[in-house]
């Protein structure tokens, strides 16, 4: 973008930038957390629940799942990820991330989850980190800042309603098109109606017209503003 464009559209560029600066995804707080999964989640006995419960959130362990190199329990990647002291909660000694082995994970995945959120999917618990891939309840956990309105939890949805959303849409300065403002540098550089200044003449000159002016017009606008400045000097 050349400087002469920047200075015509500075202006308009920061006021838009202020808007984007207030968009985001909001998480709704009473769903802050929507896919812990409890035991009221799986149909297991009691003494079954213990082998997968995480010791230090008491939930069902829940994607990612780590297991202590040491004594081998399991726990979900968050909680150990925000523990002070990197010591293991069960054996007390330092701890060591290790995966899970291929049998883990078949063993793992026999117990089905019923979806936290009540949305009737159940699926097994390795595969639960794919959940949020198509449960609908979670289009009542987040939510646009600007237009309120609740919003699909998958990346490319919540980046597809950035450009849709009608707070986040502007009328061009010029030529009065609606557009996102995601889209509006780019819509800059094709505005037929947006004003260039020409340099020969010191005349803005509206897009649209700029081939005209400078086939026909430049030269003897430049000519006229020459014989103005000549009479003023007599």
């Amino acid at each position: 973008m050349d400087k002469k464009f920047k200075q015509i559209i500075g202006g308009e560029i920061a006021e838009i930038n202020k808007i984007i600066n207030r968009f985001e995804i909001k998480q709704i707080p009473k769903s802050e957390k929507p896919f812990i999964i409890t035991n009221e989640n799986i149909n297991e006995s009691e003494e079954k629940l213990n082998e997968i419960t995480c010791s230090i959130c008491l939930n069902i362990v829940n994607y990612p799942i780590t297991q202590c190199g040491n004594c081998e329990e399991m726990f979900c990647e968050i909680c150990i990820d925000k523990l002070i002291k990197n010591d293991c909660p069960n054996c007390k000694h330092e701890f060591h991330k290790q995966n899970l082995g291929r049998k883990l994970k078949i063993w793992l995945n026999f117990k089905k989850v019923n979806c936290p959120l009540d949305c009737g999917l159940v699926s097994g618990l390795m595969d639960f980190e794919n959940h949020n891939n198509y449960c609908e309840k979670l289009k009542d956990c987040y939510q646009c800042s600007l237009c309120l309105n609740k919003i699909d939890f998958q990346e490319e949805l919540k980046q597809a309603h950035g450009i849709e959303c009608e707070k986040l849409k502007i009328s061009c300065y010029h030529c009065k098109t609606e557009l996102s403002v995601f889209d509006y540098e780019d819509h800059m550089k094709i505005c037929n109606d947006l004003k260039n200044y020409c340099e020969k003449c010191n005349f803005m000159v509206c897009r649209k017209y700029q081939e005209a002016h400078s086939g026909l017009f430049c030269d003897h606008i430049r000519n006229l503003s020459l014989s103005i400045k000549n009479l003023e000097k007599i």
